[in-house]
């Protein structure tokens, strides 16, 4: 698939979802049709590129992401329908209310799956096995368990055997999405009530990291195909890609994953390669349930953890707005307070105020919290991985306010023109970086009542330029 196809689709998506925000009244049935022709320019691109790939990533990679559009397509033709058939503004509003539900669902999932699609078209080449950074694996599971399953109104069962006695290594954010999606999907399939297994251990030059869960099952006939991108059995809301990031990202690591049923659930079998530095004791009581996490990860402060602390807080967007909340009159050390404020749900409130408070980013005063240093340092720099995710995170939440909020309360404007991008990007960054310390002086404040976000983005659209 190409790159181009994928910015079809994600422009069409996005037409479409601008129609669900304004309203489907007046210039929305404009944006509507806008969103309908995109996809169907879409459509005519990937049947195209489907044509002429000499190599594409996957052989049903087009066919399967053609049928699952079908179905936003197919809520999408039903609102038009009813925006043609019916005159009464009323009952017009009332079956709107009705149908938009699930169109925004789908949407959501087509949005969702196209993200990770891009996420697995464009995963970088790493550096050799021998060349990568020294990991602790306990660290990294520790925190994906916590990051995945800690939230869970219900406790699973818990049982870890760890047994490697070596680092691994790896780049701590592709590992990170391994592991966070290999237990999510493992959760899941254990169901209330459910037991999750964790094996390690040593095999020759790798880690082999046995995970496992009861309940769901996934039969042999399937244990292959799950690694198949758009597959997924028995899952609701999955987008199919998961596993496949999976299998990319530890393939790319020199390793590689394997599925098999066994009796009562499923294990996933992950090998990386090891470290020569001997793999340091889990510190503490190992957790025996889901509900034993928060402690076991409050008792870890090695290197891994902060930088797991460090990247986290880089990806994911909700950590600045929530340190800046901080400075808000009426702010307080609640996680609840901060997650109304921004809309997350209270325990990823909790986990950030935690991760910040680690890093020595915030610290409880008197009933709230206070800012204790004016800037994060990362040593060693910031992955790209976490920038980019950081980005697209901001990009996502000002596609959102466009969708979302009135014009009194934004502002949007963009500007499209040639550029001498060689002989003047470095000039444009400074004048860009001028403006941003002159905007500071309209920032905080007694009166200050939100935290808002400003995303600035010079960028090239189309092509790059031909070489000379």
């Amino acid at each position: 698939m190409t790159s181009i196809a994928l910015a079809a689709l994600a422009a069409a998506v996005a037409a479409l979802l601008a129609g669900v925000a304004a309203g489907f009244v007046g210039p929305a049935a404009g944006t509507w049709l806008a969103g309908a022709a995109a996809l169907a320019a879409c459509a005519a691109g990937l049947a195209h590129a489907r044509g002429r790939a000499a190599a594409p990533v996957y052989a049903t990679d087009l066919r399967m992401l053609a049928h699952d559009m079908r179905v936003p397509v197919s809520h999408f033709k039903i609102l038009l329908g009813t925006l043609k058939r019916e005159t009464d503004p009323a009952a017009l509003r009332r079956k709107i209310d009705r149908l938009v539900p699930a169109l925004e669902a789908t949407f959501d999932k087509t949005e969702r799956m196209l993200e990770e699609l891009v996420h697995l078209e464009k995963a970088e080449a790493l550096a050799a096995p021998a060349e990568l950074p020294e990991l602790e694996l306990w660290s990294l599971l520790a925190g994906a368990l916590r990051e995945t399953l800690a939230s869970r109104p219900d406790a699973l069962a818990l049982s870890l055997s760890l047994a490697h006695t070596r680092k691994i290594r790896g780049d701590l954010p592709r590992l990170f999405r391994v592991l966070t999606n290999l237990l999510g999907n493992a959760g899941d399939a254990a169901g209330s009530g459910g037991r999750l297994w964790i094996r390690t251990a040593d095999a020759g030059e790798t880690c082999r990291i046995v995970i496992g869960n009861s309940g769901r099952r996934i039969a042999a006939a399937d244990a292959e195909r799950v690694f198949d991108p758009f597959y997924s059995r028995g899952k609701r809301g999955g987008s199919g890609l998961g596993l496949a990031i999976v299998k990319k990202y530890a393939e790319l690591h020199g390793g590689g994953v394997a599925c098999r049923p066994v009796e009562g659930g499923t294990e996933f079998e992950l090998t990386l390669p090891l470290a020569p530095s001997p793999a340091a004791p889990p510190p503490g009581e190992l957790p025996a349930t889901t509900k034993d996490l928060d402690a076991a990860l409050r008792t870890m402060a090695d290197t891994d953890t902060l930088r797991l602390d460090q990247f986290r807080m880089i990806a994911d967007w909700f950590h600045p707005p929530l340190r800046e909340l901080t400075r808000l009159p009426g702010a307080t050390d609640q996680p609840a307070w901060y997650a109304a404020r921004l809309g997350i749900p209270e325990s990823l409130a909790a986990l950030a105020i935690e991760r910040m408070t680690r890093l020595g980013l915030l610290v409880a005063e008197g009933g709230r919290l206070r800012q204790k240093s004016s800037q994060l340092a990362l040593p060693g720099g910031v992955p790209s991985e976490s920038v980019r995710a950081y980005h697209e995170g901001m990009i996502g939440l000002a596609r959102e306010a466009v969708r979302g909020q009135s014009i009194d309360e934004r502002f949007l404007t963009a500007l499209v023109f040639p550029f001498a991008s060689a002989a003047k990007m470095e000039a444009a960054r400074q004048k860009i970086l001028a403006f941003i310390k002159d905007f500071d002086d309209l920032t905080g404040g007694d009166e200050a009542d939100a935290v808002y976000g400003l995303t600035l983005q010079l960028f090239r659209l189309g092509a790059p330029p031909p070489t000379r």
